[in-house]
């Protein structure tokens, strides 16, 4: 099938349509349902409808100001927007409320590195990799953080930590400094 400039098909675009029309009917129907609402920004994520997006997550919002699942959909709004700032007050207050439920604080770790912050990035996606498993990306970006950035003092903890990227898959050592 025919790819539009995002990668998706023609039946990519109607699936995502249908889906919406679905969502803003059970929307009409519960207006004040959360996670319906999430749902909808999610949806205009996906066509690529920041703006639509947006209204959408500021509506959940003002209705339930914690729900990790929306300050989740915030920041990729705002990322989506290209408002880093935002984006890493999203993802920040969704990993402080909740470290488990979403990927806020891998998403976080991505923000610093997008900010140019690579220490802070090293240190959160270094700590990502610690407390789970880290995927192909995270590992990906654990290194292109640390391309940026060089050990000007010896610590055991960090060589114990380079030991264990060595065993890496699928990763560019030559970031590795």
């Amino acid at each position: 099938s025919k790819l539009y400039n995002d990668g998706s098909s023609k039946q990519d675009a109607a699936l995502l349509e249908q889906a919406a029309h679905l969502a803003r009917q059970a929307h009409s129907a519960q207006p004040g349902y959360v996670p319906g609402i999430n749902l909808l920004c999610r949806i205009e994520l996906r066509r690529n409808r920041p703006h639509q997006a947006q209204r959408w997550v500021e509506l959940g919002l003002s209705l339930k100001p914690n729900s990790v699942n929306l300050l989740y959909s915030a920041g990729h709004v705002d990322l989506a927007l290209n408002d880093l700032d935002a984006a890493e007050q999203h993802f920040a207050k969704a990993a402080r409320i909740s470290r488990s439920a979403t990927k806020a604080a891998h998403y976080l770790a991505h923000v610093k590195l997008k900010q140019g912050a690579y220490v802070e990035a090293f240190q959160q996606f270094r700590e990502l990799t610690r407390t789970g498993h880290p995927s192909r990306e995270l590992r990906s970006l654990l290194f292109e953080a640390s391309a940026h950035i060089s050990a000007d003092f010896y610590s055991e903890e960090l060589e114990q930590d380079v030991l264990r990227y060595l065993d890496f898959n699928d990763v560019d050592y030559g970031q590795l400094r």
